[in-house]
């Protein structure tokens, strides 16, 4: 492969141009309207928080929380809106400013520099898992066989409890790693409950403490 040398006077000229290309495009984000579905829904979210008043918890509607992402490129495009009003380029404004080249949310990792370990601030992106196969094998395991092996459930037919209770019980000792699997299968059963069952708005079994739990093993 060959190596493209450029004089000072070429990398001068394309320094020039991207200069141009930011700037250009920070001047034009008022020039046309959101369009895209995600950015006016995020938008209209931020201008809600501004007219509510309510900082706290960004609504999607009024009175109908959304907890889709965590908030705080809905607080900056709110505190943008209530500094340059609310329009297209106070809405698109924080996107430019997360971003410092390929690094993102670049606000909130220097705001938390120097209070988290430098491999936190530079590891690839994740989701937010909780340690739901650790609870499912501990305290909330009898609450998981609540759920999937009582008689509702059974007779529902969805789901093989034999084969639950394998899971479950291979899951609790170490043989298998099953916290995705019970966690899907949980899901679907409250699904279930709550909308073909129409029994509404589900909550869990209480949680047995671990010695408990241990107890009733032994016994």
């Amino acid at each position: 492969m060959t190596e493209v040398q450029l004089t000072a006077r070429e990398r001068h000229w394309i320094l020039l141009l991207l200069v141009v290309v930011v700037v250009v495009r920070l001047a034009t984000l008022p020039a046309y309207p959101l369009l895209d579905p995600t950015e006016s829904r995020y938008a209209e979210i931020a201008r809600k928080m501004l007219e509510t008043g309510n900082w706290l918890v960004p609504q999607v509607d009024y009175g109908v929380p959304f907890w889709g992402k965590p908030p705080l490129s809905i607080w900056l495009s709110a505190a943008a809106m209530a500094v340059l009003g609310v329009n297209e380029f106070a809405a698109r404004l924080p996107d430019r400013m997360r971003l410092s080249g390929f690094t993102t949310k670049r606000i909130l990792r220097e705001a938390v520099r120097g209070l988290l370990p430098e491999s936190i601030l530079t590891r690839k992106k994740m989701g937010f898992p909780v340690p739901f196969a650790g609870w499912v094998a501990a305290r909330w395991h009898s609450a998981a066989r609540e759920v999937l092996l009582d008689q509702r459930t059974r007779e529902r037919g969805v789901l093989d409890p034999v084969a639950v209770e394998h899971l479950l019980d291979a899951h609790r000792a170490g043989i298998r790693r099953g916290g995705d699997a019970i966690w899907a299968l949980m899901n679907l059963e409250l699904w279930y409950r709550t909308f073909i069952d129409q029994e509404g708005i589900q909550t869990l079994p209480h949680a047995h403490p671990v010695a408990e739990i241990g107890s009733a093993a032994a016994a």
